[in-house]
């Protein structure tokens, strides 16, 4: 079962693994344990025989006004209005196991939720259609089989195979039925499958004595097409992953702490279906637009997405031991939101900049640990104007809340 996902870096998380979501994400440079590779798939031959798993219950509050006067078709595609979203809490689950099959090698497999977009109006936000509940429910879910090998005694590499399964569907946007290249395969379909394929290879050194560095990067996951819905995305119905590149450090500044600091960067420029613009649809024929390519209409080679551009996050966490059986963390981190429109991104308002984050370990055994991780992410909001031929003016707000909990044990 693909549980809801949740949607905070745009719709990529702000981290993988409870010890890392402790440190705002951080921590490619700093294996913990086997949920580390699906950051660095380099770091499974660091964190020997163990397995890890837990799940976290993600609340993000969301908000969008039009303060459009206007009424009707020609008013905008949005009603005046402000619009709460329901469905404000999520569980996500997640699992790996580590397995040395030498002094110098391992293979991991972790199952973690990967991101998505969710949704849920009430009443309609669309111009014709205020009665109907609208909204979208994007489910992801990836399987990363990895294999990791030393290079000397300070040095990794690593590489993971990442199948990825997604779970979307779609209500209330009949209103743009008209601008579709297939009005039958665009809202109310149903849940739609998708699988998808894509790779992800990591590599990590010492520097210098107390000082790790490492770079990941993170393919495109190619999924195959929502044929339900192939009269909504670009590319009839297609909604890939976008590529992640992560480059970072992990610096000793004691015995008993360390320092992680990454850079992250998530190329939303790379699916057409997140980031192709609204204005396509001025070049769709359908009136009132007028225009010549109907590959422009919802749906088409060239058609409308969410209108994100690439993000840059920077994740800085800090870690301390007290005693033997306590660790803990604080952490922050900070990306300018991608929304550069806000019309149809009022169903995945990803416009979070700030994540605020806490965690601890607890040792219960000789080989086993307690751990949990909270993140906050203040209120964010985004004003746009609608740039095609309706007057739209329509700001998003979204706060968000997590809270993860996990468990670990040596083998």
């Amino acid at each position: 079962m693909i549980n809801s996902a949740f949607a905070t870096n745009g719709m990529v998380p702000h981290g993988f693994g409870t010890k890392s979501k402790g440190l705002g994400g951080a921590g490619v440079a700093k294996p913990f344990d086997a949920m580390s590779v699906a950051t660095n798939p380099a770091s499974g031959v660091w964190t020997k025989n163990n397995t890890t798993f837990g799940i976290s219950l993600f609340s993000p509050r969301r908000e969008a006004t039009d303060y459009n006067q206007a009424s009707g078709a020609m008013g905008g595609f949005v009603a005046p209005g402000s619009y709460e979203s329901e469905s404000d809490y999520f569980l996500v689950p997640f699992g790996a196991a580590n397995w040395m099959l030498d002094s110098e090698s391992a293979i991991t497999l972790a199952i973690y939720g990967a991101g998505g977009m969710n949704t849920d109006y009430a009443s309609g936000v669309w111009n014709g259609s205020q009665q109907t509940r609208t909204g979208i429910d994007l489910k992801q879910l990836f399987i990363a089989p990895t294999y990791s090998r030393k290079i000397g005694e300070k040095s990794s590499w690593g590489v993971s195979a990442v199948i990825g399964v997604q779970a979307f569907k779609a209500k209330g946007l009949a209103v743009f039925g008209g601008f579709s290249t297939d009005s039958t395969a665009l809202t109310d379909n149903g849940t739609d499958i998708a699988y998808g394929l894509g790779a992800k290879f990591g590599f990590q050194t010492e520097v210098l004595p107390g000082l790790d560095v490492a770079i990941a990067y993170s393919t495109k996951v190619d999924m195959q097409e929502f044929d339900d819905y192939r009269g909504l995305f670009a590319n009839g119905g297609d909604l890939d992953y976008p590529p992640i590149l992560t480059v970072g450090l992990a610096w000793k500044a004691t015995p008993r702490s360390v320092v992680v600091f990454d850079i992250q960067q998530i190329y939303y420029s790379e699916v057409e279906s997140i980031n192709n613009s609204i204005t396509q649809l001025n070049n769709c024929p359908t009136a009132p637009f007028s225009g010549s390519d109907q590959n422009s209409c919802f749906g088409g080679s060239n058609g409308p997405g969410f209108g994100w551009d690439d993000m840059t996050v920077y994740k800085l966490g800090y870690q301390w031991q007290h005693g033997r059986d306590w660790t803990w963390r604080v952490g922050i981190s900070y990306g300018k939101n991608p929304v550069k429109q806000t019309t149809l991104s009022i169903l995945a308002p990803g416009v979070i900049e700030t994540h605020l984050t806490f965690g601890f370990t607890k040792k219960t055994g000789k080989n086993s640990e307690f751990n949990l991780a909270a993140m906050y992410a203040p209120e964010s909001s985004i004003r746009r104007t609608s740039a095609v031929g309706f007057a739209d003016d329509v700001e998003l707000k979204m706060s968000q809340y997590e809270l993860e909990l996990g468990w670990s044990k040596r083998f």
